[in-house]
This record gives structure tokens, C-alpha cells and sequence, in this order.
């Protein structure tokens, strides 16, 4: 194993399509949303809703041996592209649920690479001893090259130092416990091992909260049911990654009908308006979003993708009178807030006689006074 650095933090579900024949096959990907305020609707492609409504949005896949009859899905991997999608409304914006600011997973190899989060590097699995180094002199002869911060020979092969949770479990103070596709954090199947700081188990992390992004993999059509898998769904800036991976190369058949990948809760901005359309990211060359399917030979699969409108429904601007101010528009609510009268249906502009001025009337008190003091 020679640790890497991933940039992309699902790195780790691809390396098995290097070398893969990359086609365009029948598969699609779609979003549906499912609830709206945690009550369920039929799944659709088009929700209405008001502003400060959530969202419950489920991915779906089907069609993947449609050309390829008989192939079996192995991998998955979609990317929800947060920049065009938030912001795509008339106004205001898309909010991931139980997320002020997105919380990304950072990808780590050593303990030091976590050191600014006061996290350790870990990734749910056993790292392996390396002799770490910062330059070549930091290497004995038999391993004199150094690279990403580790001691190998001219053939990339390292000394068998064995497997480590932590750096501790190496042994000496030039030793360091080498994670690939680590990930800065405490590893955890379920609540039980978190520290009372990181008490909830999202995918196999432990966080403060858990997240409304996840892989839901006791549902019966999860598409990757009765498998043992790898799965993670993280934020990545302001995107969401979700990814599947079985550890026996097989996967399920097609059954031409859509099968559950991944679940996140978007909130419409208390001044969200317009039609907000959440996208699945469709580069065509299969970083973001791809199937890897296993027939006689690996297939690296770049799906058709549909996307879901989420149209929040944006209260009308009317004309309103209000007192010492004239006209303004603005919506009914905000006009009642401010004592106006609302003139529906038009605009301050169009409006077919100006309000009223109501006169300024002064206080009696104040009159008084000032006709005393003259």
C-alpha cells in the first residue's frame, strides 16, 4: 500500500476504473422530492413550495444493463452541484438542512495533517507503518527515497513496518502511522465508540451533529442492499458527494425499476422566490458522477442525469399607501406590518391616483409648549 493524498475524497471508490472503458450507456440518475416538512408526498420531479419549507430529496438509478444485458452495478458516485443549483431561483437560496456552513471532510495520510482540527487521521480502517521523512537524508540506504512524506526504494515498495490504528502503534518516534484516503476523525459503526465532544456516528465518522446528507443502507431499495459496501455522503464546499462501492465486485442486476442511492434536505431562504433547479453534476467525462458496472469486462459508465425543480412560491408585490411614507410595494404581509393599505394589483408606478398624504398631525403637547415658550 503506498498512502496518497486524495483530492477528491472519493478517490478510493475509483481506483478500480482505471484502465476502464468509459461509455455513455442508457443508465440515469434522477432526484425526486420525497417530503416536504417531514410529511411525505408522492415522489416528483417538480415540488411547490413556500419559503422556510424543507425538502426531503431522494437520488434514484435504473437502466444500467440496458445496453449491457446481465450487467451488475458496482459503484456508484453523484455529485449535487450546490453553485448552480442553490442560487438558481429568482431570489434568495437552497439551504442544506442542519448545516449553517457546510462541514467538509478533510482527506488526511498522517496524524499532522489533522493537527489544525485537534482530530486524529483515521479512516475506519488499519493504516501501515511508514518510516517518515521530510527530505531523502531522512532515509536509511535500503529505502533512500522520500515520497509524500514517506521512505520507499526506487521500486515504490516500503519496509513492512505493519498495521497501525494511530501513530503510537508503531513503535518509534520516526515511525508514523499511514492512512490511504484517511480522513481527519474518530472512526465509528454506530454511536457507541464516539467521545462525548463527537457524539453522533455519520457514515462512519464521528461528528458534532449528524448531517441531513446520508446513504440510508437498511432500506430494502437501496441499490446496493445486501451487500458489504463502502458508502459516504459529505459536503465538499458547498457540493454534496455521495458514493457506493461493494467489496466483492458483484452488484445488483437491473430490475428497470429506480433504485435508492442517497438521501439530503434542502431549506427554501425566508426569501427564496422562483424556480430553484437542483442538478446532479454532468461533466461527460465521469469525476463527478459515473456507474462502474461489471459484465465480462469493467464498464465505466457516465449516466444520463435528470434534475429536480423545486419552485417556491413567491407572494405578489402590490402597490401600498402608508402613512407619511406614500407608496411603496412590497407584499400584503409587509404592507399590514406597517399600517399601509394594500392596493392589489398594482404597483406604485401604475397605480391610477397616488395615496393620500394623511396630514401630519402635531402633538397637542408639543403645541402647547411652543406656544408658551414664544
Amino acid at each position: 500500500m503506498q498512502p496518497t493524498r486524495a483530492s477528491n475524497l472519493f478517490l478510493a471508490l475509483v481506483v478500480v476504473s482505471i484502465g476502464a472503458e468509459n461509455r455513455t450507456l442508457a443508465a440515469t440518475m434522477r432526484l425526486k422530492a420525497v417530503a416536504v416538512n417531514d410529511a411525505s408526498i408522492e415522489p416528483t420531479d417538480h415540488v411547490v413550495v413556500l419559503p422556510n419549507d424543507i425538502v426531503t430529496v431522494e437520488a434514484y438509478v435504473t437502466g444500467w444493463n440496458e445496453d449491457v444485458p446481465g450487467s451488475e452495478l458496482v459503484t456508484y458516485q453523484f455529485t449535487i452541484d450546490g453553485a448552480n443549483s442553490y442560487f438558481s431561483g429568482t431570489s434568495g437560496r437552497l439551504l442544506i438542512r442542519n448545516v449553517d456552513e457546510p462541514v467538509t471532510f478533510h482527506p488526511c495520510v498522517f496524524d499532522s495533517d489533522c493537527a489544525p482540527f485537534d482530530l486524529p487521521c483515521d479512516e475506519g480502517l488499519p493504516g501501515a507503518c511508514v518510516l517518515y521523512c521530510t527530505a531523502n537524508g531522512d532515509c536509511p540506504p535500503d529505502f533512500p527515497i522520500c515520497d509524500d512524506n514517506h521512505c520507499e526504494n526506487q521500486n515504490n515498495a516500503m519496509p513492512n513496518l505493519g498495521v497501525c490504528d494511530d501513530d503510537a502503534g508503531c513503535g518509534g518516534p520516526n515511525r508514523r502511522c499511514a492512512h490511504e484516503f484517511g480522513l481527519c476523525g474518530f472512526s465509528c459503526l454506530n454511536d457507541l465508540p464516539c467521545p462525548p465532544e463527537l457524539p453522533v456516528c455519520h457514515n462512519i465518522l464521528c461528528v458534532e451533529e449528524a448531517e441531513y446528507a446520508r446513504i440510508d443502507e437498511s432500506r430494502l431499495d437501496y441499490v446496493h442492499h445486501g451487500h458489504t459496501v463502502i458508502a459516504l455522503a459529505v459536503t465538499h464546499g458547498i457540493d454534496l458527494v455521495f458514493g457506493s462501492t461493494t467489496f466483492d465486485g458483484h452488484g445488483p442486476l437491473d430490475t428497470g425499476t429506480d433504485r435508492y442511492m442517497g438521501e439530503f434536505g434542502l431549506i427554501a431562504s425566508e426569501d427564496a422566490c422562483g424556480e430553484f433547479i437542483v442538478r446532479i453534476i454532468d461533466d461527460g467525462m465521469g469525476f463527478h458522477t459515473f456507474l462502474m458496472i461489471e459484465p465480462a469486462v469493467t464498464e465505466f459508465v457516465t449516466p444520463d442525469v435528470e434534475p429536480l425543480t423545486i419552485e417556491v412560491y413567491c407572494p405578489p408585490i402590490a402597490a401600498c399607501c402608508v402613512p407619511r411614507q406614500d407608496c411603496i410595494d412590497c407584499t400584503q404581509s409587509d404592507c399590514f406590518s406597517r399600517g399601509g393599505t394594500w392596493q392589489q394589483n398594482q404597483l406604485c408606478g401604475q397605480a391610477t391616483q397616488q395615496c393620500p398624504r394623511l396630514p401630519n398631525i402635531r402633538n397637542p403637547a408639543i403645541s402647547r409648549e411652543h406656544k408658551l415658550t414664544r
